[in-house]
This record gives structure tokens, sequence and C-alpha cells, in this order.
């Protein structure tokens, strides 16, 4: 899929080797008040990177034997999970300031994939 993507694209819909995901972003990892709210936007400061990390670590895992069980009746070779593009085809992203590290999440996949809930015959590498 193209990288070079930007709000509100339509991207096409879901298939059965495409799933699309946007991030639930309720209330996880940051507690301020509201005074605290009104003077990061009058500042225009960025605290919250650390929440969204959370958040998609926690939907991740979460989600994340759902989805794979669902690759697993495709063909895994084709299969793509897509974060930041609702179920309609179009791109809204999450709001994360700065360039995200995609090792967080493949770290996290690995731990999951490697842990004890997953019961297979299959090797753990080609499932990774």
């Amino acid at each position: 899929m193209n990288t070079d993507l930007t709000y509100s694209d339509f991207v096409g819909l879901e298939t059965i080797d495409k799933e699309f995901k946007v991030p639930s972003m309720n209330h996880t990892g940051t507690e301020i008040s509201d005074e605290e709210a009104v003077n990061l936007i009058k500042t225009n400061r960025f605290i919250f990177n650390q929440a969204i990390i959370s958040n998609i670590l926690k939907s991740m895992k979460y989600y994340f034997l759902k989805y794979f069980t669902a690759f697993m009746n495709s063909d895994l070779k084709k299969s793509e999970l897509y974060y930041g593009i609702n179920d309609y085809g179009k791109v809204v992203g999450f709001p994360y300031q700065g360039n995200f590290n995609l090792s967080i999440i493949k770290k996290l996949f690995n731990q999951i994939i490697n842990g004890s809930d997953i019961q297979t015959c299959n090797p753990r590498k080609e499932l990774i």
C-alpha cells in the first residue's frame, strides 16, 4: 500500500487479506487536569506520545489473537493489518508526534506468538 497517505485518503475496502483498525482513544495513561490541558493547547506542547503507545499496545494485545486467527484462515503471506484506517477505507491516523517506532509493535507480536497463549503445531518462526 502507498505509504504517502494523508488524512481522509481512501485506500479501498477491507478484504479477506486486509484488516483495518483505528485507535480507540479512550482515557489511558495520561492524567491531566482541564487547566493543564488548556495550557498544553495554548503552548502547543504535545505530551501524549506515551499514552498513544500504551493505547496501541493494549488494543493490539487484546485483539491480536482474533486478528491472527483470522489471518491463519487466509493466506498468511498476503495478509496485512493496517492501523489508522477505518472500516470504510479512509485514513484517520492516530495522534502521534514524530516518527512512530514500529519495533515496539513487532516486539509485542513476537512476545505473543512465542508465548503460551497460542497453541499451534506450526514452528513459531514460520508464524512470525
